[in-house]
């Protein structure tokens, strides 16, 4: 493409900072080509009518600019920034390497496939050229596994990374293998043979590995983030070393078992059934929580989960299983009653105005389906209801054991419980506004304890690294409800950050309290990017109350039923 280039003599200027002058320049290249004339007479003067751009031809610019900006940064960042101390200043980040790489496949991937099917341009064949070369650049880091061994090592990254962007990942099944082989591979070449030497330098080795909990020869305690050794940057070269025991203690390393659900999962709600622990989530991971699908997970213990091998619910019109719903797959709820199961779930509602979310139910046999969803909405969140929440979205479901009544709860700034009938997928008359919570954004859940009816909601934005959990009690499930506070929120220490939608366990026969909940995927999560984890409730025995629940990054220890 050529740019008036006599106006601005320069050449090449689809690079970055060419492409930054073009644009700032606009309007007086713009002028100029609408005063130009052509010297009468005068063959030397190239005619640049033929060089003039076009509407077309800028927004083919904007274009350029829109996508690359975000590579200029990252560029910026692996160049490294002298103001910045210690590994992430002059000399660049080194474990930032394959997360730029991954950055780029995606955007790649992303914008090869909007433009697959578009008219030829030059925007189009500088990402089918840049798609096509990406895989020789990938290969250029399997000329070290120092790249993939410093995400490994990583106390905020390690395996866990790999895991979310690669091991299930169609485009790249070989490359969590290859990963895995590599940096094993490392292991073995700078750990196992340096084992002598570092002993006779240290001294203290043998005595110190029992401490803190880490047999350097058990590979496997490589990939789970045990302090027993760290990454030093040098300006040539990175250098994989012992730890001591008084290094392993500054740097209060620990294992992360958290979160409990590998990948992008929010809004859970947890339940029993029989011997078997399931979670219902939101699929996470979409913009603007453009979801459409629900899987269901399920353990014996609390801590090693499996998913279900497809969705057991899909909301895409008449091309899914929700008739009603197109997309917005939100904060499913789980109940049982009477050898029958339901689920009920937030759902894009497009007969609604102004796109107001509805919530279905569908009902099932076995908690793992089949599923049968209703055909309409049992809750559409319109103006002709009785009480008007600001989205009908997070339904709970609870069941009275006091009166064996079944209520339903939801809503978004304006909290709504109501009674279900007998068949569980309908309401009976006489909602309920709830009173006495304080800043009520969304996600109520309610349990029951000698006597005392508990809810839970979420306060704040679940995009803000505020999100948090309230907590208030009564005396009945109607309310009115006494708010007694804040019982679960962030711990910057930790990274852990707008902690929130929440769902709480009983332990049968024990009063053994468990709190299943979302916060922003550690370490670069926001509210499209969210993590499932779980933390124990503490009960103040003096008052009965539910306690300050502790964040962890541990999780919790396996509890079978």
């Amino acid at each position: 493409m050529r740019i008036c280039l006599s106006l601005t003599s320069v050449e090449h200027l689809l690079t970055w900072d060419r492409l930054i002058l073009a644009l700032e320049l606009r309007s007086a290249i713009e002028l100029y080509q609408s005063r130009w004339q052509k010297p009468k007479n005068d063959p030397v003067h190239r005619d640049l009518t033929k060089d003039f751009l076009s509407a077309v031809d800028w927004a083919e610019l904007e274009r350029f600019h829109d996508f690359l900006k975000p590579f200029y940064i990252l560029t910026k960042t692996m160049e490294g920034n002298a103001s910045k101390p210690g590994a992430e200043g002059g000399h660049g980040a080194v474990w930032e390497t394959l997360k730029t790489m991954d950055y780029l496949f995606v955007k790649f991937k992303q914008a090869a496939e909007e433009t697959q099917f578009e008219e030829p341009s030059h925007f189009k064949s500088g990402i089918d050229c840049g798609w096509a070369k990406l895989e020789d650049y990938y290969i250029k880091t399997d000329r070290t596994p120092i790249y993939r061994a410093a995400l490994a090592l990583h106390p905020s990254y390690g395996y866990d990374y790999f895991e979310r962007h690669w091991k299930n990942a169609m485009d790249r099944p070989q490359w969590y293998s290859d990963m895995q082989s590599a940096v094993g591979s490392l292991f073995d070449e700078y750990v196992r043979q340096a084992e002598v030497e570092t002993q006779a330098q240290a001294g203290l080795l043998e005595d110190e590995a029992d401490e803190i909990e880490a047999d350097v020869n058990d590979y496997s305690s490589f990939g789970k983030r045990y302090p027993i050794m760290r990454l030093l940057s040098f300006p040539s070269h990175l250098l994989v070393a012992f730890l001591t025991l008084k290094e392993a203690s500054s740097l209060a390393l620990t294992k992360r078992d958290s979160p409990v659900l590998p990948g992008l999962w929010a809004d859970p709600n947890i339940a029993i059934v029989n011997k078997t622990y399931y979670i219902f989530p939101t699929t996470d991971g979409f913009e603007g929580w453009g979801g459409n699908v629900f899987y269901w997970w399920k353990s014996s213990d609390l801590v090693s989960w499996t998913k279900s091998e497809k969705p057991f619910l899909t909301l895409d019109g008449a091309n899914g299983n929700v008739p009603w719903a197109t997309g917005n797959a939100w904060a499913p709820a789980f109940a049982a009653r009477g050898g029958k199961y339901y689920f009920y779930h937030s759902g894009n509602n497009p007969s609604v105005k102004d796109g107001h979310k509805s919530i279905g139910a569908a009902v099932a046999d076995h908690p793992e389906g089949p599923w049968k969803a209703q055909d309409k909405p049992m809750i559409k969140g319109t103006s002709d209801e009785e009480i008007v929440s600001n989205q009908a979205i997070d339904p709970a479901a609870f069941k009275d054991p006091e009166t064996g009544k079944w209520y339903i709860y939801w809503g978004n700034g304006v909290p709504i419980v109501a009674e279900l009938n007998d068949d569980m997928v309908s309401l009976k008359a006489g909602w309920h506004k709830i009173s006495g919570l304080e800043n009520f954004r969304e996600g109520l859940f309610v349990n029951y304890r000698d006597g005392t009816y508990h809810l839970t909601y979420s306060i704040d934005d679940t995009g803000s690294e505020n999100y948090r959990v309230g907590y208030a009690t009564a005396d009945n499930p109607i309310g009115p409800w006494t708010y007694r506070g804040v019982i679960l929120e962030k711990d910057e220490s930790k990274g852990i950050l707008a902690t929130g939608h929440n769902s709480i366990i009983n332990i049968p026969g024990t009063d053994e309290w468990y709190i299943a909940y979302h916060r922003f995927h550690i370490p670069d999560g926001n509210g499209y990017n969210r993590e499932t984890t779980i933390d124990k409730v503490p009960i103040d025995k003096d008052t009965g109350l539910f306690g300050k629940v502790t964040p962890t990054l541990q999780s919790v220890d396996p509890r079978p039923l």
